[in-house]
């Protein structure tokens, strides 16, 4: 039974995949981030690629290629004086074409520079002709056969590093890759294959890939090798396997057409031509355009990694489809991705199987969080893009919105939103506009809270008189005061149980607890959030042997204040406290009232206890 008042924390595990122990970090993409360079996290050039069409000769054995780059450009601003293009400074420009004349470009460190001429017409096309050897985005590395694979891995912003480009999420483009491999290899791209052929002179195979969906820089690929192809080339689903690994590797991605009908019911349909896997000698995957690139560490034949390849599916939805329109807006990407683990489980195993999953994202983020392994920061435009607070926590975020708003509110907001930015991208502010809409809920609150502010809720429970009454108090070093509910759970001896919902809306808050509980002789189990319905860390449960405080007998006004705050209370004695536990003040209380003056104090939070009571002020200056 289920009562307005309070509620419980700790996971009771149905079932949980032995893969929820493995420690690995989801994407290698963290070694690809030379964080300085994403700022600014804006930088309109006034320029849109349209399409481009990328020639590639691949000098196999070595690390080397030879590019031609020709690129359909559109000026978004009547203003722009200059085509900027993104180009690593390690690789040689040889030369450069246009439509237009007369033709000045510059190199720059990092960049090409072309001046328009004032007779330019608004759409030109550029053909950047190059060579070198990638200093990353472009990789040559042995798999565990001791054979060499060259393949592409650039997300964020390291396309630059092996294609010149305008290397900015937010410009998404059609495009052509043209790619020549000696015989023997096999080379697969984004799209669909137009054809592949031979140059017998040179003893090579032109594959030539086209994808007629806008795509955007980071998700362009290649994929080289001898690859055993399952499923074949012209397939639907198809997997780009070491010949060594083809049985491995049939099983282990073996239920990805029931990935990609799940995903479709859930959202809208598959939204691409194909959907291939290579595998690659790396640890973790990319989500690339129609072809993700699978680690050959995630290959053991057994699925050890089957949530990897639910994960990477889902991307097809959410970075490809819907990519993120800034990387301040990666986790609309990768919290979907996780959230989707979620729903494969759920698919596979049940609803129990999905709420333990959900708890797995919480406990790993905050146990981050506590190890010191990762910063207290917000989802949306994080300090650090590949770790627990844009992947795990994000998730988790997503199952509570799914919570709040029940499963087809949920969905059918989640539907508009793809809808609305299919083959586009897409900003916080917009996707939470969209599920407004679609909701008919006012999320300003959640998405503050859980979005936008870092941290997470940290509580304290005290409780007694045979648990008739519960104290809770946020002591999180920010200054959010989160307002969620949370459920408390007992259960005695018969196997009888009682949940009680809280609501917590204040930095200190004490319930009674209606209908009072059963006697404390006969408790059995006591658990807080259950089901992991919320992302808070239960600091602490006391049990104090005493009445509850009579609320409301420790009092201040007003509240807020800017500078001076009057105290009334029975106590004797009054101390104030920042949030973070330092006590900065305190009083004799003789005549049943005192004055805080704030003076110097900073703008936030402030706790005021009495003998028995606690009490959450907020100074704004």
């Amino acid at each position: 039974m289920i009562f307005i008042v309070l509620i419980l924390m700790g996971t009771v595990l149905g079932y949980v995949p032995d893969d929820f122990l493995h420690e690995w970090s989801f994407h290698e993409k963290r070694y690809l981030e030379p964080a300085e360079v994403l700022v600014p996290h804006i930088d309109d050039k006034g320029i849109d690629v349209l399409h481009q069409h990328l020639d590639i000769d691949c000098h196999i054995p070595g690390e080397d290629i030879t590019g031609i780059n020709r690129l359909e450009i559109r000026f978004s601003e009547p203003e722009t004086d200059t085509i900027h293009l993104d180009l690593s400074a390690v690789l040689t420009v040889d030369s450069v074409k246009a439509s237009f004349e007369p033709l000045i470009w510059h190199r720059r460190e990092e960049a090409i520079v072309i001046e328009r001429p004032s007779t330019m017409p608004d759409s030109v096309t550029v053909w950047v002709f190059y060579h070198g050897t990638p200093e990353a985005g472009y990789f040559k590395r042995l798999n565990p056969h001791d054979n060499p694979v060259w393949f592409t891995l650039a997300e964020p912003i390291n396309s630059r590093k092996w294609y010149p480009c305008n290397d900015w999420p937010w410009d998404k483009f059609t495009s052509d890759v043209t790619v020549r491999v000696p015989f023997g290899y096999k080379a697969l791209s984004n799209g669909s294959l137009t054809g592949v052929g031979i140059d017998t002179l040179e003893g090579e195979t032109i594959w030539h890939w086209h994808e007629d969906n806008p795509i955007a820089t980071y998700l362009v690929s290649l994929a080289i090798h001898p690859y055993t192809i399952i499923g074949g080339v012209d397939s639907f689903i198809a997997f780009w396997a070491y010949p060594e690994d083809s049985a491995a590797i049939a099983w282990d991605w073996a239920r990805t057409q029931e990935m990609v009908d799940l995903y479709s019911d859930l959202f809208v349909p598959y939204p691409f031509i194909k959907y291939h896997q290579s595998e690659i000698p790396r640890n973790g995957a990319m989500e690339h355009q129609t072809c993700t690139s699978m680690g050959d560490a995630l290959v053991d034949g057994e699925r050890t990694w089957e949530w990897v390849v639910a994960h990477e599916l889902a991307h097809q939805w959410f970075g490809d489809l819907i990519t993120c329109h800034t990387w301040m807006d990666l986790w609309l990407n990768e919290g979907f991705a996780t959230f989707s683990e979620a729903l494969w489980f759920e698919h596979l195993y049940g609803h129990d199987s999905y709420r333990d999953y959900l708890g797995y994202l919480k406990r790993r983020y905050i146990g981050h969080l506590a190890g010191g392994h990762e910063e207290r920061f917000s989802i949306y435009d994080p300090e650090y893009m590949w770790g627990v607070t844009v992947y795990h926590k994000a998730g988790a975020v997503l199952g509570m919105l799914r919570d709040r708003l029940g499963d087809e509110a949920f969905f059918d907001s989640v539907n508009l939103y793809i809808e609305r930015h299919a083959h586009a991208t897409a900003t916080t502010e917009e996707f939470i506009s969209d599920i407004e809409e679609s909701s008919g809920e006012d999320l300003t609150q959640f998405f503050h809270q859980w979005i936008y502010s870092g941290g997470h809720p940290e509580i304290e429970i005290r409780w007694g008189y045979h648990m008739n009454w519960v104290n809770i108090t946020q002591v999180q070093p920010e200054t959010t005061v989160f307002k969620f509910d949370l459920e408390f759970q007992i259960i005695n001896e018969m196997g009888d149980t009682g949940i009680y919902i809280l609501p917590v809306r204040e930095r200190w808050e004490s319930f009674a607890l209606s209908p009072p509980l059963i006697p404390e002789s006969f408790m059995y189990e006591v658990n807080v959030d259950p089901e992991d319905k919320v992302i808070v860390d239960v600091i602490s449960i006391e049990k104090v042997e005493e009445s509850p405080p009579k609320k409301l007998s420790l009092k201040a006004h007003p509240n807020p204040f800017n500078s001076k705050v009057e105290i009334t209370s029975p106590s004797s004695t009054i101390e104030i406290f920042t949030v973070n536990g330092k006590r900065i003040w305190h009083s004799q209380n003789n005549e049943g009232s005192v004055i805080w003056d704030a003076g110097e104090m900073s703008s936030g939070i402030y706790i005021i206890k009495s003998e028995d009571e606690t009490l959450a002020v907020t100074l704004m200056k």
